[in-house]
This record gives structure tokens, sequence and C-alpha cells, in this order.
């Protein structure tokens, strides 16, 4: 078991420590004017599979509305809180297995509440400043649909997400936990310890320091690590000792897959003297490893910000090799790069992106999901399974324009990692775009009030 459990009451408590000094002056609190955020996204995906298999067509209509209300409680301290609402659709359809998913669907939730505590800053410079509660977190401010893969992504299995209640314009992520930020001139460091919410293990416990710097909004370049799960209460969680989690030592000296030595048994493709030395498991913990970077070519040539801007973010899922289905660094590496085209005021952003990720296991959850294994998706038999390809390359490109002050329309066109929502409003296991030849096009049209 890791240290780091031991040292959580220590962090705790200088977090207390630090949030009374930040209360220690009293201010009466005062309320900001209320935002209101409303959107409509309508399209549709020319293709898709869903979980019996079949190619569809499905169309998309989507309504978000969310409010956000700030209150400083001093000129160091302010607290956020935020509530959302989505009306969507089941997708795809199946009728006649069930008619809930035949009929629309309504999502409320928490999306902000969180303190923010400025605890040591001088002129632009903060020192230290402190976030505890619920928060949006967005580290790549480049990444528009594919990316910001740190809190996007599992270790183990090496899946990766996109999107969620809204396709266009959601690449973020929302964090349960601690922040302790510095800013100084150009370099930025941010440690999380974040506490996981909606997927397995939850409840599990994960570190991260991200770091960048900024070389006068030209250069931009940044990475990050994180321990991944590395506590929860229950350790079961995390590393389940089951016999579909399992891997074997074996007397030649080769470690497998139980799954896939018991196909080789039955088989006759390991000899009788061939014996089991040793088992071990398969683990949701694991280290992640990030670096991006970005170049503002406009800059160079007098355009606005932003405008002619190249990009790129990549991602080590899982530092150590594992028997069978991680054996190998390359195939656990994800790339993404990224262009934004200049328009000359046409648009206010025109954006290319395209990623790939060479893991030759479909990027599926249903191992952890339904049994809690951390091995991916291999079909029936080891016998008939061949490496999947077909959704190594993933690509997106996304418009913006402003109409006038307080209204946006996004437009997006991609073949990215969507997953639908079933009648329990869960992502599906499986994404809904594995074939290279599917894509979706989505307008949105969003409100700041």
């Amino acid at each position: 078991m890791s240290r780091f459990p031991k040292k959580l009451p220590i962090f705790a408590g200088l977090c207390a420590l630090v949030t009374g000094v930040a209360f220690a002056q009293e201010t009466a609190p005062a309320l900001k004017p209320l935002r209101t955020f409303a959107s409509y996204e309508f399209g549709q995906f020319e293709g898709g599979t869903n979980n019996k298999g079949d190619d569809v067509k499905e169309l998309i209509s989507h309504a978000s509305v969310w409010i956000l209300q700030e209150a400083t409680l001093n000129e160091h301290a302010r607290v956020r809180a935020g509530v959302g609402a989505a009306y969507f659709f089941v997708s795809p359809r199946s009728f006649g297995d069930n008619p809930f998913s035949h009929s629309k669907r309504s999502a409320v939730g928490l999306t902000e509440a969180h303190g923010e505590f400025d605890i040591a800053s001088s002129g632009d410079d903060m020192w230290l400043q402190l976030k505890a509660g619920v928060f949006g977190y967005k580290y790549n401010p480049d990444a528009k649909n594919l990316g910001e893969y740190m809190y996007r992504t599992w270790t183990y299995p090496n899946v990766i997400t996109t999107g969620g209640l809204d396709f266009v314009n959601s690449a973020a992520a929302q964090l349960t936990g601690l922040s302790a930020l510095t800013r100084i001139g150009g370099l930025k460091n941010e440690v999380l310890l974040t506490v996981e919410t909606d997927r397995p293990p939850v409840h599990s416990l994960s570190l991260a320091d991200m770091v960048s710097y900024n070389l006068g909004g030209i250069l931009e370049v940044g990475g990050g690590f994180m321990f991944n799960n590395f506590y929860n209460p229950d350790p079961a969680q995390v590393t389940a000792r089951k016999p579909e989690n399992s891997y074997y030592t074996l007397s030649d000296g080769r470690k497998m897959a139980a799954g896939r030595y018991d196909y080789e048994v039955q088989n006759g493709l390991i000899l009788p003297a061939v014996t089991i030395q040793d088992t071990n498991y398969y683990t949701l913990e694991g280290q992640k490893v990030m670096v991006r970077a970005a170049v503002d070519l406009g800059k160079m040539v007098s355009l606005a910000p932003n405008q002619f801007k190249v990009y790129g973010e990549a991602i080590l899922l899982g530092i150590k090799d594992y028997p069978t289905y991680y054996e190998k660094l390359s195939d656990r590496m994800v790339y993404m790069a990224g262009l934004n085209v200049p328009t000359f005021g046409l648009l206010n952003m025109l954006a290319f992106e395209v990623e790939y990720a060479p893991n030759p296991f479909e990027n599926s959850t249903e191992g952890p999901l339904t049994q809690g294994s951390v091995t991916p998706y291999v079909g029936d038999a080891w016998g008939s399974y061949q490496p999947y390809d077909d959704d190594d390359l993933k690509w997106t490109v996304q418009a913006r324009k402003d109409v006038y002050p307080g209204f946006f329309i996004y437009a997006q066109v991609a073949n990215d990692h969507v997953r639908m929502l079933d009648v329990y409003s869960s992502p599906d296991f499986r994404e809904f775009m594995p074939d290279k030849k599917n894509f979706y096009w989505a307008v949105k049209l969003a409100y700041a009030l």
C-alpha cells in the first residue's frame, strides 16, 4: 500500500488552517449577479453501433440550462455554487426492449460547489490559492473536443472519453476534491487531490501535479503526472481478486492472462508439464504522464490571439506493463494535434483536431463495469480475436461564430469517443462510433445571460 494515505490527515489539517486564515478578515459577504447559460444542440449521427452491433443513424437533440452564483466572502475568499438541467433522448433507440428508451429524459445535477481562497499573493502573482469542493476543470485551453486526457481517460483499461450530455464545446471535466495553485509570471503549477465519483473504483483518491509555462503568449508548454486511484478504503475495489481479473506466472517463465491461459490449455497449446507457479491480479491503480505544447503563429504575423495556432497533447496511460493486455508502452500512448485556422473575420474560430491511439483493443468499459475486471474487451474467444484498429484514428472540425454578446453558434463534425446514454442515463460500455467510417454533425446555439 502506498504511503500517501498516512499523509492525508496532515494535508487536511493544513487546508483547514489556511481556510481559517482566509476568513480572518471580517468583511460582509456580497453576492455577484446571477449568471445563466442555456444551449440547444441538434444534428445527426451518420452511422454508429448500438450494443447489439447494429449500424444505426440517430438524430441529436439536446437542451440544457445551468445557473452559477458567486459570493465574495472577503477580498481573498469566494464561494461558487451552480446547478444545471438537461433535456435529451435515450440513444440509440431499441424498440421493443424497453418502453422508457423511446421517450425524452431530463436530468438535474450539481455543476459547481466550491470555495476558493487566496492564501498568499503579490501583484498579479499567486503564491498559493486553495480550492475545495466540486469544480469544473480544464488544463488545456486549446483543446476543442479531443485532448484533455488526464481526466478523460482510464489508466487500466486504456479507455478514452469525450463529450457527455453535450457533444459540442464540452472538452473539460468536473472534479471533486482539493486544488493548490501557484502562478508566478508565466509559470503555473497546480496540485490536485481528487475523489473518483462516477466510475469504478468510486471513492478512490488520485493525486496529480499539473505544470505549464507561457512564454510571451507565443509558446506554451505543459505536463502532468498522476497517481491514479492510489488509495481506496476498500482495496478490493481497485484490485479485484477474481479469476477473470488474474494473470499467471507459468513454470516455463511466461506470464499470461487467465483467459488466454484457459484457451491455450483447452486447445492443447500448453504442454501438461507446464504448471501455474503464481497468481497475480490486474489493477485500476496506475500512473499517467501527459505533455502538451502550443505555438501561436498568428502573434508572429500580427493576427488576433489564437486565430492561427498549432497545438498538441500526448499521454501515456499506465507506465507499468502487465502480461497479455498491457505489454507495450507504445500501445498505451494517445496523441492529439490541433490547428486553429484564421478566417479573417468570417468566423471567430475554426479548428481541426486529429487523434491517434494505437490500443489494439476496443475502447470499452465492459470488463470493469460488468465483471469487476481490469481487462479489455476481446470478444467471445481468444482464438477468433484480432487486434482492433478501426478506432485508432479520430478527428474533429469545429467552428464558432459570435453573433452578438451573449449569443454564440457552434458547429462540429467529428468521429470521436462519444458514448450514448441508456435508459438509466448512464454511458454505454462501448463508444457509439467504433468504425472509422462513422461520424456526426451538430450545431449548438449557446446563450449567456
